[in-house]
């Protein structure tokens, strides 16, 4: 069952034919979905008339905010009440840009440690935000499985769809600069990122947990997060029997990170789609073919120029990113004085 604005539905029949496939309604499987539901259903009411088909339960929707109500308002002003995907420019310059990243492997599987060590990542963390990024949120293609494959090209350089999925679209998204439960506020957990965040440390320290973060984030999010949140509670479940995490993880650094990998999990959304396992694997394994293929190939500084370098670089951006731009104390968009006024 899934539970929106006080209401349960069975969602299972929409699954199949959801122009934004399956992915946002297996991740909130058997728990409340209201929070994803209006993330992506803000522009327009034709969402609702559909979802009242599948209601099991007769009550009435919970009434909403006043304030969501202006917000709503607000984003519709500002963005419009159509949905769209990319336009067929976005679509020839991201062929152009792929076509570079194309060129920047060739560099890298030479050697050159300009080209792989400084022009990959540049060009990857281009790729990401613009398609990968998107498809994640399912905005770049009409077509679901495009989207999911999209991901794959943020691979091997800045994170794995698996724990893409648990990370930022379930964690970030549905609890923004919450410091309970949004894991962009835990991505190096012996940091504090936020006033509210209970770590008892130096400034000094603090300061020196920071830099090591804006060095390893995209390393730790290649490699270690999908080990950590996707392939071992995977293994722990089918192999063992055992649920996905114990419940010592509620208490743990990254206790942001625990809590939304166990509702993705508990939701079956990588055990009854196969292919998203495959998916998770493939990224894995290709982040971990790109530490270890340079030091195979050329001699000790080259081959951590080659291995390191680009990590380095796109975990500088994507922390600064995540961390500064994500956090502004206030919005820029223009607030219209006719809102909320009666």
């Amino acid at each position: 069952m899934w539970r929106i604005h006080g209401v349960d539905y069975d969602l299972r029949g929409l699954s199949r034919v959801h122009p934004g496939g399956s992915v946002a309604i297996d991740l909130v499987q058997g728990m409340d979905a209201t929070d994803l539901f209006e993330q992506f259903h803000v522009r327009n009411e034709k969402h609702r008339a559909l979802l009242s088909k599948y209601s099991v339960t007769q009550r009435a929707a919970a009434p909403v905010s006043a304030f969501h109500d202006d917000v709503k308002a607000m984003v519709r002003e500002h963005f419009g009440t159509t949905s769209h995907k990319a336009s067929p420019a976005h679509r020839w310059q991201m062929v152009v840009l792929c076509l570079a990243y194309a060129s920047c492997w060739v560099g890298w599987w030479r050697g050159s440690i300009f080209v792989g060590g400084f022009c990959l990542p540049v060009v990857a963390w281009l790729v990401m935000t613009n398609a990968s990024h998107d498809a994640s949120h399912f905005a770049f293609s009409t077509t679901p499985l495009l989207n999911e494959a999209w991901l794959l090209a943020a691979s091997p350089l800045l994170y794995s769809c698996a724990s893409w999925y648990v990370q930022h679209c379930v964690s970030h998204h549905l609890h923004t600069n919450d410091p309970d439960n949004d894991a962009d506020l835990q991505h190096h957990p012996f940091a504090k990122w936020h006033a509210k965040v209970d770590r008892r440390t130096t400034p000094a320290k603090n300061l020196a947990w920071h830099a090591t973060a804006y060095l390893v984030a995209t390393l730790n999010m290649s490699l270690v997060h999908p080990w950590k949140f996707v392939v071992v509670p995977l293994a722990k479940t089918i192999l063992l029997g055992h649920p996905p995490f114990d419940d010592q993880t509620t208490k743990h650094h990254e206790a942001a990170f625990f809590r939304a990998a166990d509702l993705v999990h508990r939701s079956g959304f990588f055990a009854k789609r196969p292919h998203r396992l495959v998916f998770a694997l493939a990224a894995w394994v290709a982040s971990l073919l790109f530490l270890v293929t340079p030091h195979l190939r050329f001699d000790l500084p080259r081959a951590l120029a080659l291995s390191l370098l680009p990590y380095a670089l796109t975990s500088l951006v994507f922390m600064l990113v995540t961390q500064i731009s994500h956090r502004r104390p206030a919005s820029t968009m223009r607030r219209n004085p006719t809102f909320g006024a009666s």
